[in-house]
């Protein structure tokens, strides 16, 4: 069990080691881990070209002429996942480059068309293995095809439900009173359709009910009462 005096000073240590206190000292001790930036959860990084990102998702914007929040997002999700795309395999090719002008000093006899597939063996020399680097394009890839997967979900439902819509606002405009027309003189506007029940399929082909469509203003067709239809 810790004594008193033991507790006071751990708490005194404790204040020397809290990290910088600046913001451009927290801003500098963030990327200390920074090496290749593919778990980041920043897509520019220090040193990318901002108006080549700038123009990625701009192409992508012209390209898919996103019309809502949700477009929107799935456009800069796609943007986003191919810059990252882009990025790593530069970096995956640079390292094979390096790699490769390694074992040629290394190995001054070996024959250069060997050179390739040995850089791809020994790559984890360098802190990333072949595998990892492939293993970063996949992630980017299946999130680019994610983003677009979800985008062509969006718009066949919007594409299911734009009928409709149509419908009903198509609906709207005729039932609307005229400039100076009253709601209740509505039903001389809706021509009633030979022989249609209220409850049967409207005539006008929205596929509701004609009292819940073109018939909800106009007057009930009434039957003869029981006593007289003897």
């Amino acid at each position: 069990m810790s004594t008193a005096a033991q507790i006071t000073a751990n708490r005194a240590n404790s204040q020397l080691s809290t990290g910088p206190v600046t913001p451009a000292g927290r801003e500098i001790s963030s990327r200390n881990n920074l090496r290749h930036g593919f778990r980041s959860q920043t897509v520019l990084l220090p040193g990318d070209d901002v108006a080549e990102y700038e123009s990625l998702l701009f192409e992508l914007t012209e390209h898919f002429d996103p019309s809502d929040l949700t477009e929107t997002r799935l456009v800069r999700e796609m943007a986003d996942a191919e810059w990252c795309l882009r990025r790593v395999r530069a970096h995956h090719e640079s390292a094979l480059t390096r790699q490769i002008a390694v074992l040629a000093a290394r190995l001054p006899d070996a024959d250069p068309a060997e050179l390739p597939s040995r850089a791809i063996e020994t790559l984890a020399e360098t802190g990333t293995s072949h595998a990892t680097w492939l293993r970063y394009e996949s992630k980017f890839e299946r999130q680019y095809q994610q983003a677009n997967r979800e985008w062509g979900n969006y718009q066949l439902a919007l594409a299911k439900t734009a009928p409709k819509a149509a419908a009903d606002e198509l609906i709207h405009a005729l039932l609307a009173p005229l400039p100076g027309e009253k709601e209740d003189e509505l039903a001389s506007n809706v021509p009633l359709a030979a022989n249609t029940p209220r409850s049967g399929a409207c005539p006008c082909g929205s596929g509701a009910k004609y009292k819940r469509c073109c018939g909800r203003h106009a007057p009930p067709v009434l039957g003869a009462p029981a006593s007289l239809a003897a």
